[in-house]
């Protein structure tokens, strides 16, 4: 997923989950500048690369995993039969807080993929995921 702020700084970030054979789950999630720009779409084609490189030492990183860098190499191409769908909304919103009201802009993309490749601890076709993205366009807090 990606995000821009109102002052027009891109933010991104990734997550990848295992859960192995005793049901115990590990995940490695990082966010941030660097990880704005790992998805390609380009216009017009559906098609869909997913590239990014997730290191547990990299202080951008969190999780419970621990071990060797995960690769995420993912190319998809749109699923629109059988159920698949794709979505977009835009808009804008409010969220009132205790002493805080939040004001935002989104938009709001996603789409059932079928994806070649690997993700970290495993390789091979990953059918049917479907794939959420979303950009804040702009937040900002007014008290």
């Amino acid at each position: 997923m990606s995000f821009q702020l109102f002052d027009g700084t891109v933010q991104g970030d990734i997550v990848v989950r295992r859960v192995d054979s005793s049901n115990n789950m590990d995940s490695l999630h990082c966010a941030g500048a660097k990880w704005s720009r790992i998805v390609s779409m380009p216009a017009g084609s559906g098609n869909v690369s997913t590239n990014a490189v997730l290191d547990p030492a990299d202080q951008t990183c969190s999780g419970t995993y621990v071990g060797p860098a995960l690769t995420v190499e993912l190319y998809g191409q749109p699923n629109l039969t059988n159920g698949g769908e794709r979505r977009s909304e835009k808009g804008s919103g409010q969220v009132w807080t205790e002493g805080s009201n939040y004001k935002y802009n989104f938009q709001w993309d996603g789409f059932s993929e079928t994806f070649v490749g690997t993700i970290g601890f495993a390789s091979g076709t990953f059918g049917e995921l479907h794939r959420p993205a979303s950009r804040t366009i702009g937040s900002a807090c007014t008290e």
